[in-house]
């Protein structure tokens, strides 16, 4: 009965690691086109519902550190394409998001139409 008990615990513990990289791994495209559609809604919890747009600050992207810069090509390619997808909703227009004014603060600006060719800053690989 032991030996019945051992390999059945077994086969459920080899079931359970075989699923678990499926549930929690997502790929940079993944992650960048989730984070981009969440943007694009401002889905931010610090981000007032009646307030658009939200201020850059509360954006993913526009976070220190978060910028196009500091991702793949593949999220960045993710991120334009989920922010793209979204953007038309609420009659705000999918055109991109604009350069800051002021020089050396912009972490993230893309042209909807261009796609990755547009975004600045560049990725890093």
């Amino acid at each position: 009965m032991e030996m019945r008990q051992i390999v059945l615990v077994s086969a459920i513990i080899m079931v359970l690691m075989i699923g678990a990289p499926s549930v929690y791994a997502e790929s940079p495209y993944q992650s960048g086109y989730r984070h981009g559609v969440a943007d694009a809604n401002h889905k931010d919890p610090e981000c007032a519902p009646h307030q658009f747009p939200c201020p850059p600050s509360t954006d993913y992207i526009h976070q220190p550190g978060k910028g196009f810069a500091f991702h793949t090509t593949a999220f960045v390619k993710g991120y334009i394409n989920g922010w793209c997808s979204t953007a038309n909703i609420g009659g705000h227009g999918a055109g991109g998001i604009e350069p800051n004014d002021e020089p050396g603060t912009t972490n993230a600006s893309f042209d909807c139409d261009r796609g990755i060719s547009s975004a600045v800053p560049r990725p890093s690989s």
